[in-house]
């Protein structure tokens, strides 16, 4: 594992790997397994066939004469399919797995000497069996029997559309038992933007074919372990930082208006901060930094109306949460400790504004720190206000 803190850092071990055609996979947390999605959705992955074919009944758009795009497609507008995302780009790599600071993320590589295309047959076999029984298939893989291995090329031949469709049913039986990186051609805005190309994993012929032919991609080091690059969480922010300034961010990454606008949005306010669990991070001493200082407009109240119909809070601090915006929100772990005057193991900690000034001289500008916790049934909340205005 090959702990990343900054962008420089990471440039510089990937400039290190050998050789000159890599893939990258980047995830914001540890999962176990790298799979395709689909096989967090047992039903969808036994019914596949009828999934895809009532999907393209409801989206005919997604359908596309290229068997390989019709799925890609249909993973575009959420789908769940037997394809992995990679990237060609590192850095495309490294952005996906700085998102979501609030866990350790991993960039994970992969390697082949055998890439295939999507215009390859075995690209077009390995989509078309999506929409083949699932049974069908699987007896092709582990029989030998005359009988089953006509009846799944005649049905091959028929979903793919080419009677001229020529397969060998050995070398087909080998390709559904391992994975194939798949270089993507350059159709959509979202593939394009991302670098985007798939693994296409083995079937699902028995437990755990998926994932092994996945980590047989894997790039390994002189010790044959694969090589992992992990983004511990409280760098995530300034690496973030560091990609937009180099063109990759949320609105370049993802190619709608919605992204666009969100990473606009950042642009212009420079905001929201993010904080991290870390004692050491800025933002989370500017609140202990700022109570302590008695900048506490609400301290240790419960925003809950009692037993016998009573509030903690006055009128004004009534208006002032009725009218608190959130900009950016955070959970903050502690050791039942104290954090802004409250006890608790954990804190939801809201970065935001107020249409409800506190005071005359208070700037509606203003951010103020929004501090949740709940200990042994009682919840109660503390609102800070922050340095920065």
């Amino acid at each position: 594992m090959i702990k990343i803190e900054t962008l420089e850092g990471f440039i510089k071990e990937v400039d290190s790997l050998p050789h000159k055609e890599l893939f990258y996979r980047g995830e914001n947390r540890k999962f176990d397994k790298r799979s395709p999605s689909i096989y967090q959705y047992p039903s969808l992955q036994a019914n596949s066939s009828d999934y895809y074919n009532r999907l393209l009944a409801e989206m005919p758009s997604a359908k596309s004469e290229d068997l390989f795009f019709t799925i890609a497609n249909l993973q575009h507008y959420g789908a769940k399919t037997r394809f992995l995302d990679v990237t060609s780009n590192a850095l495309i790599g490294l952005f996906f797995a700085s998102l979501q600071q609030d866990e350790n993320g991993y960039v994970y590589v992969y390697h082949s000497e055998n890439v295939k295309f999507d215009t390859g047959h075995t690209a077009l076999m390995k989509s078309a069996i999506n929409f083949l029984n699932s049974k069908l298939t699987m007896d092709f893989i582990k029989e030998c029997n005359p009988k089953k291995e006509q009846d799944f090329l005649e049905k091959l031949r028929e979903v793919i559309s080419t009677q001229n469709w020529v397969g060998k049913p050995d070398q087909i039986r080998e390709d559904l038992k391992k994975a194939h990186i798949v270089i993507a051609t350059k159709k959509s805005d979202r593939i394009i933007r991302q670098a985007g190309n798939f693994i296409i994993p083995a079937f699902e012929y028995k437990e755990n074919a998926v994932n092994k032919s996945i980590s047989e991609l894997s790039l390994i080091d002189i010790k044959k372990e694969p090589i992992i690059f992990e983004i511990p969480k409280e760098n995530k922010h300034e690496i973030l930082k560091d990609l937009a300034k180099v063109g990759i961010h949320q609105g370049s990454v993802y190619p709608d208006v919605e992204n666009q606008t969100n990473y606009l949005k950042d642009f212009y306010e420079d905001f929201p901060s993010k904080i991290s669990n870390s004692d050491t991070n800025s933002l989370k001493q500017e609140i202990i930094e700022q109570y302590k200082a008695g900048e506490i407009l609400i301290k240790s109240k419960s925003a809950f109306t009692g037993a016998q119909g009573t509030r903690d809070l006055t009128v004004v601090e009534e208006e002032f949460l009725s009218g608190f915006h959130t900009c950016d929100s955070v959970l903050v772990t502690e050791a039942d400790d104290y954090f802004a005057g409250i006890r608790a193991d954990h804190f939801v900690v809201e970065i935001g504004y107020s249409e409800q000034t506190y005071g005359d001289d208070e700037a509606w500008e203003t951010q103020f720190a929004l501090i949740t916790g709940n200990h042994k049934g009682t919840r109660l909340i503390t609102v800070v206000r922050l340095k920065n205005k």
